[in-house]
C-alpha cells in the first residue's frame, strides 16, 4: 500500500478511529497531559501521521509502517500515576480476544508493544488493522442495505459466539461500512469489552443506550446480550436518533407506531425482551430474520434511505 502524504487523506479516518479510543467516565482527567507523542514520532515501528482521538489516558493515531508504507491504527494507552491498569487491561483484552478467532468482518489486532518500568507496564500500544470506513449510522444506506449490514454483523457475531466470546458493546459506532471497489463491506471493531460467554463483570460496562438489562444488573454476559445490543442498534438506526429510540425502549408495543418498518417490529420485539431466555437463542436466527425482512422491503420497493442523527 502506498504512503499517505496529504493531511486530508489522513483525516478521512477520523470518524472511524476516534470510536476506538479507550474512554472511561471514571477517570476523566485533562486529556493528553504528559503525552510525548506527536506527528513524525516513531511508535511500534510506524511513523505517526495524524492524531485521530484522545481519552483520559489514551491516544489513537494513524501510523505508517516504516518498512512497507502500510497504514495502521495505533491505540496508545499510558497508565496514569497512582491509578490501576484498567485501561491497559482493556487493550490487552481486545488483542487477546481478537487472536482467539478469525472472521473477515472483525478488525484484526496485529500486535501489542509494552513499555515497562521494572515489572510494571506503564504504557501499551496496540497495532490495529486500518479500516477506511464510516460508522453505520453515518453511512447513508437504504433500509434494505441497513438490514443486510445487520445480518452480516449477526453472522460474524455468531462465529464469535461459537468461539466462546461475546462482544458486549455493540452500537452503531462499532459497526463500520467500507466502500471498496467490489462493493460495501461491514466491519466490527472495538473488542475492549469482549469477554467469555457467561462472564459476570465486576462493574457495569457498555454504552447505556444499547445495554441489555443483564449488563445493568451485572448478570452473566450471554449470546442473548449481544442479540439485545444489536437489536437496540437496529432500532436506533431506523428511528434516526438515540432520543427517539429511548422513548420506546421499555414499551415494545409502541415499536410499530414509532415508524419502524412493519417487518422489523416482531424481530425487535423478540430480541429486546427484558428476559434473556425469551430472546432468540442464536445470532444466526437473527441474521436470517434480518435477511427475510430485507427481502420483504425489496419486494415492496421500500428502500428509502435512512438518515440517522
Amino acid at each position: 500500500m502506498s504512503g499517505v502524504s496529504d493531511e486530508a487523506d489522513c483525516r478521512r479516518a477520523a470518524a472511524l478511529i476516534t470510536r476506538t479510543a479507550v474512554w472511561s467516565p471514571e477517570v476523566m482527567q485533562e486529556q493528553d497531559r504528559g503525552s510525548n507523542l506527536k506527528r513524525g514520532v516513531t511508535l511500534a515501528g510506524c511513523r505517526l501521521m495524524t492524531k485521530l482521538g484522545a481519552g483520559a489516558a489514551s491516544e489513537v493515531w494513524l501510523g505508517q509502517q516504516l518498512k512497507t508504507g502500510e497504514l495502521f491504527a495505533l491505540k496508545h494507552v499510558r497508565r496514569p500515576a497512582n491509578q490501576d491498569a484498567r485501561q491497559i487491561s482493556q487493550v490487552e483484552n481486545e488483542h487477546e480476544v481478537a487472536s482467539k478467532f478469525a472472521h473477515p468482518a472483525f478488525r484484526r489486532s496485529i500486535r501489542l508493544e509494552r513499555e515497562r518500568e521494572f515489572f510494571r507496564t506503564v504504557a501499551i500500544t496496540e497495532v490495529l488493522e486500518f479500516v477506511d470506513g464510516v460508522p453505520l449510522d453515518q453511512a447513508q444506506l437504504s433500509r434494505r442495505d441497513i438490514l443486510l449490514a445487520l445480518a452480516t454483523a449477526a453472522r460474524a457475531l455468531d462465529s464469535m459466539h461459537e468461539a466462546g466470546y461475546a462482544h458486549a458493546d455493540l452500537k452503531p459506532g462499532n459497526l463500520l461500512v467500507e466502500d471498496l471497489a467490489d462493493g460495501r463491506r461491514l466491519r466490527i471493531i472495538d473488542l475492549g469489552q469482549a469477554c467469555l460467554l457467561g462472564t459476570r463483570k465486576e462493574r457495569i460496562q457498555g454504552t447505556p443506550a444499547f445495554m441489555a438489562p443483564e449488563q445493568v444488573q451485572r448478570g452473566p454476559i450471554l449470546r442473548q446480550t449481544d442479540i439485545y445490543n444489536l437489536a437496540a442498534t437496529a432500532k436506533a438506526l431506523f428511528l434516526g436518533s438515540l432520543e427517539r429510540a429511548a422513548d420506546v425502549r421499555d414499551d415494545i408495543s409502541s415499536l410499530t407506531c414509532a415508524g419502524l418498518p412493519a417487518s422489523l417490529t416482531p424481530i425487535l420485539a423478540r430480541c429486546l425482551h427484558a428476559a434473556p431466555e425469551s430472546r432468540p437463542a442464536q445470532m444466526r436466527t437473527v441474521a436470517q430474520d434480518f435477511e427475510v425482512a430485507a427481502l420483504g422491503l425489496q419486494s415492496m420497493h421500500d428502500e428509502g434511505r435512512v438518515n440517522a442523527a
